[in-house]
């Protein structure tokens, strides 16, 4: 929006210059321009309901005292290969915990906290892990037959079944302890596949239907199996604010009406962010009914690991410089000047002032830093306590079996 300041210059008289000509026009002075500025902080707080992203079924109860094992596959998508690659076969001797690609991330602890305080018993996957291992050993042959049993014992272990059956040969044990004793080399020592240090691609708890049968009966059995299917922590995803939604913009606006038409031609103020993404569903493993779904992400500002603002400036300045020193060059010809010897008037165009918008660069926060990997483990957890905690859970307590040490 243009304003008028009138400046007008007429020459009167007989002002004669050396030569014959009329002295000089001068460059009126310039208007001083004038600025206001406010900054404002964006509240991304989510506004989308979770309820809208969830389903459960409520024919179908979840028990309070259920148990349930978190089934964590890799994800081929991650971009975080190079940090978990490290984690990658990472045997702990003292607790036989493994630390794989396929049910590893630094979220888990939070999923287990999150089911541990809505009354759920959260098994071990080290267990179901070893038992599925087991499964897949006497699948591919019969154990109890000595050369199934030596074919699946570690290499350097094979020598101590080889003495026990050179032992029971010879007929220095009777088929009872020499039972005894393979069954306890099985137990103890472990067998191949077990023992291995496991390749990357070797992928434990993915194929659903073995986890599932692995998980149905005997001492390591559960209830439910939470299957993540996919958990990315690392999306870039665009966010948007309308400017126009926050009080202090309107205030400022109605103080400087001429800026109204710019700001509704450009509202929107965008920033692109990091992202967690998690995917996630519940299974009954007696019946294999999918109890609950669950599809949800968060970013680092609507879960508050990070904060922006912009700052609005308006800026009133004179728009027509240009024009006006065009005008005094052409009275300041020769020509011209001796054209104005006779008493001729001259006029220079009026300032016109202008003002504009300026949004600036972002003056608190970051849009587009790297958040820490604390911070990215901080937003990991705030996703997973949000989502995973609308897992509904019955009042009355499941039965509850005996699990052994």
């Amino acid at each position: 929006m243009k304003k008028s300041l009138l400046v007008a210059v007429v020459l009167t008289g007989l002002l004669v210059g050396c030569g014959g000509m009329a002295p000089l026009v001068a460059m009126p002075a310039i208007p001083e321009s004038t600025e206001d500025k406010i900054a404002v902080k964006f509240d991304f707080s989510s506004s989308d309901d979770i309820e809208g992203h969830i389903s459960q079924d409520k024919t179908q109860p979840v028990m309070r005292g259920s148990s349930v094992v978190i089934n964590v596959p890799r994800d081929p998508n991650s971009k975080n290969k190079e940090r978990r690659a490290q984690e990658d076969a990472v045997r702990d001797e003292k607790s036989g915990e493994y630390n794989t690609q396929d049910f590893f991330n630094s979220a888990e602890q939070e999923i287990e906290r999150v089911f541990i305080n809505q009354g759920f018993r959260v098994l071990s996957r080290a267990k179901l892990e070893a038992k599925l291992r087991d499964l897949r050993d006497e699948s591919r042959c019969n154990v109890f037959e000595y050369s199934c049993l030596r074919s699946q014992v570690a290499p350097e272990t094979q020598f101590i079944l080889d003495d026990l059956k050179n032992k029971y040969d010879k007929g220095m044990m009777s088929i009872e302890q020499f039972q005894v004793k393979t069954t306890e080399i099985r137990e103890n020592l472990k067998t191949s596949s077990a023992g291995k240090k496991r390749e990357a691609d070797n992928k434990e708890l993915v194929d659903m239907s073995e986890v599932i049968r692995a998980a149905q009966s005997g001492p390591v059995s559960a209830d439910y199996i939470l299957q993540i299917n996919s958990f990315d922590r690392d999306v870039h995803v665009k966010v948007s604010k309308d400017l126009r939604q926050l009080a202090e913009v309107r205030e400022f606006v109605r103080k400087h009406p001429e800026i109204d038409a710019q700001l509704n031609s450009s509202p929107y103020t965008s920033c692109t962010v990091v992202a967690a993404k998690l995917n996630a569903k519940l299974i009954d493993v007696k019946s294999g009914g999918i109890i609950w779904i669950g599809d949800y992400n968060l970013n680092t500002l609507n879960a508050g690991v990070n904060n922006v603002s912009v700052e609005l400036v308006t800026r009133t300045f004179p728009a027509n410089a240009a024009e006006i020193s065009r005008t005094v060059n052409f009275y300041n010809s020769e020509s011209q000047r001796q054209a104005r010897r006779d008493n001729k008037s001259i006029r220079i165009p009026s300032w016109q002032m202008e003002s504009k918008l300026f949004i600036n660069a972002i003056n608190e926060g970051s849009c587009d830093a790297r958040p820490s990997e604390q911070d990215i483990t901080y937003l990991s957890r705030a996703l997973v306590s949000k989502l995973i905690g609308t897992i509904k859970v019955s009042e009355v307590p499941a039965k509850v079996s005996e699990v052994p040490n």
